[in-house]
């Protein structure tokens, strides 16, 4: 089950345990994981973070370290498709 959704700057700091990333958030994360649960995330999040990466304002690793987070079989984390118009 989805227990909480996560933002772009949210998800880039948990995803590099960046110490940004605010107890409260961190404690989300944590519980979701703890229950079995999930966070979600946008596929604009997704498209935010490669905009980010050719702007240069996020190093090119981001994208691949994202992906490497959703394609863990015990990841907390799942893109959630944008239902469009």
């Amino acid at each position: 089950m989805i227990t909480a959704v996560t933002d772009t700057h949210t998800l880039i700091w948990y995803v590099t345990d960046a110490p940004q990333l605010s107890t409260t958030a961190r404690k989300v994360f944590d519980d979701a994981v703890a229950s079995g649960n999930h966070i979600g995330f946008s596929t604009i999040t997704l498209a935010e973070t490669i905009y980010r990466i050719e702007k240069y304002r996020l190093p090119d690793r981001m994208y691949d370290r994202l992906i490497a987070a959703l394609d863990t079989p015990e990841t907390v984390l799942v893109l959630v498709p944008y239902p469009g118009p």
